[in-house]
């Protein structure tokens, strides 16, 4: 892995019926850790009982968890889309205890198949999530001054009566993989527009130079779930809050910014060979002529390479560009950005940082419902090092 956060203070929790689960999974789990050279110590192992209850399980936590614990590895009973606990106690840990937790199913280590690649994918997920840099690419455009790449994202679930969640996540490094993150609570069901933009943009502002010393001088701001007839109604009035926010930072003069709207459901398809013998184009394909808009400036993007069937390309549109630099080196940033989602080995259709912004809201909003508003996050995950707790 590209930086290793030592995993120092971290326990195990697991019903009182599966104590022979979970220490296969220490087991394995210390097999991952020695061959990637992980530096780390002995975990606590800690049985909660009844394990089939959660109040039982918050009990536990509330008991055995303090300031100084990394991270914890919760092994739930149940499978895949059938575990009762999962909501219960990750909104507890989201909002009681600001502590990275990892959770994994008795069903998906019983199984024992590809066990040892399926730890493997655990730990560098326990590794991001702890501050740590499974990998990076190198040479992004942009980064030779302080830069920081933004996303936004918004949740929705209308149709169980759940609250929109946004979140907004700023990378806070070089190489754009350490993301400071915050999510709000919108005011109804089904708001995609942000009125809270400008209060998580100064917080991530301050975040950036708390961590680099000095204020960013370019951000590239990427925005998905913004159809083409809601641009003037959403990303208008949300560039208009990100330059209130520079200059209540005080840094309009000398931060420049550019806000590009991310849309992967299009229409548009793109073939390459000759006529007869078609087939999907190289992921890196970027096409900005003859199909795009005369009047707009944007770009299509191949950014994965399809084994099957035929590759949508994802439509960028730069909506507001105050850089003013080579549309080669937004094309390129974007292209090496959809390359750092640490759930997928490979590439994704979209920067990084838009899927991770994705998966907060996820995380937040699928733990509310039509009597229960979704939960609020713990405040300290803000302030404390930048992490991505969320994936």
């Amino acid at each position: 892995m590209f930086t290793q956060t030592p995993l120092k203070t971290w326990g195990i929790f697991h019903g009182d019926r599966d104590a022979q689960i979970a220490n296969q999974f220490k087991t394995t789990m210390k097999q991952c850790l020695d061959t990637c050279g992980y530096e780390n110590s002995e975990p606590d192992m800690f049985a909660v009982r009844p394990g089939m209850r959660a109040d039982a399980w918050i009990r536990e936590l509330q008991n055995q968890l303090n300031d100084g614990v990394q991270m914890v590895v919760l092994i739930l009973p149940g499978s895949k889309g059938r575990c009762r606990l999962y909501d219960d106690v990750k909104k507890f840990l989201l909002t009681e205890f600001p502590i990275p937790s990892q959770v994994i199913l008795t069903s998906t280590i019983q199984r024992g198949k590809n066990l040892r690649s399926i730890i493997s994918k655990v730990l560098i997920q326990m590794n991001a999530k702890i501050g740590g840099i499974p990998w990076a690419v190198d040479n992004l455009p942009f980064m030779d001054e302080p830069t920081m790449v933004c996303g936004l994202d918004v949740f929705h679930s209308t149709a169980l009566g759940k609250k929109s969640v946004l979140a907004l996540t700023a990378s806070m490094n070089q190489t754009a993989t350490t993301y400071w993150s915050t999510s709000v609570v919108q005011d109804e069901i089904g708001q995609e527009g942000s009125t809270n933009l400008q209060t998580g943009m100064v917080s991530a502002l301050e975040a950036f130079k708390k961590n680099n010393g000095a204020p960013p001088t370019k951000i590239i701001f990427y925005r998905d779930g913004v159809g083409e007839g809601q641009v003037q109604g959403i990303c208008v009035p949300e560039i208009e809050q990100l330059k209130t926010a520079l200059t209540q930072v005080g840094i309009q003069d000398t931060c420049k910014f550019m806000y590009i709207n991310t849309c992967k459901r299009v229409n548009t398809r793109i073939f390459a060979g000759d006529v007869g013998r078609f087939q999907n184009p190289m992921a890196g394909t970027v096409i900005d002529a003859t199909v795009v808009d005369r009047d707009t400036y944007e770009f299509y993007l191949v950014s994965v390479a399809a084994r099957q069937g035929m590759t949508t390309p994802t439509r960028f549109t730069v909506v507001y560009d105050g850089i003013g630099e080579s549309p080669d080196k937004i094309q390129l940033l974007t292209y090496k950005l959809c390359h750092t989602y640490y759930n997928v080995s490979g590439a994704i259709k979209e920067p990084s940082c838009i899927r991770y912004a994705h998966r907060l809201a996820a995380l937040v909003g699928e733990r509310g419902g039509r009597d229960k508003d979704p939960p609020v996050v713990h405040p300290d995950f803000e302030t404390k090092d930048p992490c991505l707790y969320f994936i």
